[in-house]
């Protein structure tokens, strides 16, 4: 199973989004994509892609999710930020996949 998480605001190697969240999904042998807008050098790991979208606009970013979310064809999509949510639900229609939006404290 593939997950896709997606985040604007946190970086990479966040110790909640990588080192526990990405690690926890790998150890129970999930795929996952996650995409960002900030470069870390993560440890490299089987089945995992991290992609860095840089210092783009939400507008452009949710535009870039969209087709990285068509291309990798993922099997639920996770959201951390309330401004990714409208296109978050467009791909979980378009995809008929879960949508799990992670309210950060």
């Amino acid at each position: 199973m593939k997950i896709m998480v997606a985040s604007l605001g946190l970086s990479p190697d966040d110790d909640r989004l990588y080192h526990k969240e990405i690690r926890s999904l790998l150890s129970a042998g999930y795929e996952v994509v996650l995409v960002t807008r900030g470069h870390a050098e993560l440890p490299p790991a089987d089945n995992f892609i991290h992609i860095d979208l840089g210092a783009v606009n939400i507008t452009d970013y949710n535009a870039r999710l969209l087709k990285l979310a068509r291309r990798h064809s993922p099997d639920a999509l996770q959201v951390h930020e309330f401004q990714i949510l409208v296109v978050a639900a467009k791909i979980k229609r378009r995809l008929k996949i879960p949508l799990i939006y992670d309210a950060q404290d």
